[in-house]
């Protein structure tokens, strides 16, 4: 593209930058949904919102919410007028930084149409419950759901098919923040080549290789920890990277006081979130990912974070691996605590990071346990 095409025009400007970052820019449209740009998201649906005209972007899941050329100069260190030879008189960068209320709940922009009914009362929803160990009326009583047929849309631009999703043959659990539904995990009951011949059958445009298994809305946030407000900000909390674990713990009392992130790494608001607590220990999954995001934690949380890390058994990753029966002798969480896995609660840094270069050493052929250093109080 030649300099003079550049102008003033910030399309054009917001393509440059995408490009650069290695963006694939869909065919005429000047606003579109990639995976965020932020390296603090490990974004696992297309969470952020662009908008070409604007040069802006927004992620609708951690609140990274900043102009393109700003992204430009954090990611590269120098602006993108200067990279092209463009004069301009504005300041399109500021080197302050950006001040967020992080108490104030994330916006959304979606709507849902559909009905969901209680999980003990579809023969799909009852299947998924005794696949992941949990009873029907554990279900029932952490408002897990079942969806046979839903839709979300976009509220700000609810005719726009695009931006549509659809949902089929789900378990939904919802997710509230102060009584609001910012969002909703929805898990699929039937394999991807059922979700391929619904939409062939219904004449909805899909990309097969976009198939996900967990899904979220476009336009909602996760960006919270689940069920903040029904949380004890005055006792210890256990945090895992997704729902499905943190159900696991709460099938037993002790665990009453337990959230999740829905990713493994924690957003700026999360740990602002999660700073409220007296203290923080983050039930990881057994692997590398799991690990890193923990001492991440650790380090922006210094003295409030431990770590516990499930059962070292084989093909044990996370808690809900031992509810759904992968271990011969540990069935229930229960059967954990009897084992004194509590006692392994460690807030030791420099063993986090041990452990963090035997699994790197290994290549996964071992799991790693820790020593334990930190027992919690309530």
């Amino acid at each position: 593209m030649r300099l003079n095409d550049f102008s003033e025009d910030k399309t054009e400007i917001s393509k440059e930058i995408l490009n650069r970052l290695g963006v694939k820019i869909p065919a005429n449209k000047n606003k579109f949904n990639i995976r965020c740009l932020s390296p603090d998201h490990d974004d696992h649906s297309p969470s952020m919102n662009i908008n070409l005209e604007k040069g802006w972007c927004k992620c609708y899941a951690c609140g990274y919410n900043h102009a393109l050329t700003t992204v430009y100069y954090e990611r590269f260190g120098t602006s993108i007028y200067k990279d092209l030879n463009i004069g301009v008189k504005r300041t399109y960068v500021s080197k302050a930084p950006v001040s967020i209320d992080f108490s104030k709940i994330p916006e959304i922009d979606f709507t849902f149409e559909g009905n969901l009914t209680s999980i003990k009362n579809n023969p799909n929803g009852v299947k998924w419950a005794q696949s992941r160990g949990f009873t029907l009326d554990f279900c029932e009583k952490n408002n897990i759901k079942y969806g046979d047929f839903f839709i979300t849309k976009q509220k700000s631009d609810p005719l726009n098919k695009k931006e549509w999703n659809y949902f089929n043959k789900c378990v939904v659990i919802p997710i509230f923040e102060n009584s609001k539904l910012i969002s909703f995990e929805a898990r699929d009951t039937q394999g991807k080549e059922a979700w391929i011949k619904w939409r062939q059958e219904h004449g909805v445009e899909y990309d097969e290789k976009k198939y996900k298994k967990v899904l979220y809305p476009s336009h909602s946030s996760i960006n919270t920890i689940y069920d903040f407000n029904k949380l004890d900000t005055s006792k210890p909390l256990y945090i895992t990277e997704g729902l499905m674990d943190m159900f696991s713990l709460r099938t037993e009392p002790e665990f009453k006081n337990s959230s999740c992130l829905f990713h493994c790494t924690p957003t700026e608001r999360q740990i602002y979130l999660l700073n409220k607590f007296p203290q923080v220990i983050y039930v990881v999954d057994n692997d590398s990912p799991g690990l890193k995001a923990c001492l991440f934690l650790m380090e922006k949380l210094r003295d409030k974070v431990s770590f516990l890390i499930p059962p070292c058994r084989p093909g044990i990753k996370d808690i809900n691996d031992i509810l759904q029966g992968k271990d011969a002798s540990i069935k229930t969480v229960k059967d954990m605590i009897a084992m004194g896995w509590m006692d392994r609660v460690s807030d030791s840094i420099d063993e986090l990071k041990g452990l963090i270069d035997l699994k790197a050493k290994t290549s996964g052929r071992h799991k790693i346990q820790t020593t334990g250093r930190h027992r919690i109080t309530n």
